[in-house]
């Protein structure tokens, strides 16, 4: 399966962004009109964005900052970072458990996204029922 994926991210990498682009779309019926929601989803795409441009700078793989030369990646997607590598700085990293700083914001806005979602539907509920009861619209 990994050869695949890596086929196809290297034939059609928009097709990826955009399969991520319609899950946040759906996303987007989560949470609609919550401010903290509109940041993860900010966030979920800023991630999308930095990790797509790395790879794309670099010739459809994503290079990995300090992975030992006996490593074997599980995908051809990820390659040793090397001279011939552009901004470094966004690609995967060892010291970041094998994570990117793109990985890390969209983590870290889906994060913030389920959190919502398991606000919405578990917390706010039971308060948006005693407000009603409050003012007698039940």
């Amino acid at each position: 399966m990994g050869d695949v994926h890596f086929l196809a991210w290297r034939a059609y990498p928009i097709v990826w962004l955009c399969t991520a682009l319609a899950v946040l779309w759906l996303a987007r019926r989560i949470a609609q009109g919550n401010r903290v929601a509109a940041l993860a989803k900010a966030m979920i795409v800023f991630g999308l964005g930095l990790n797509a441009s790395i790879t794309q700078l670099n010739g459809a793989v994503m290079p990995v900052v300090g992975m030992p030369h006996d490593f074997q990646p599980a995908s051809a997607v990820w390659t040793a970072a090397a001279d011939k590598h552009r901004l470094l700085l966004l690609a995967d990293n060892v010291s970041l458990y094998y994570f990117s700083l793109g990985d890390l914001v969209l983590i870290g806005g889906g994060l913030i996204l389920l959190t919502c979602w398991i606000s919405r539907a578990f917390i706010t509920p039971s308060r948006t029922e005693g407000s009603r009861r409050a003012r007698g619209t039940v």
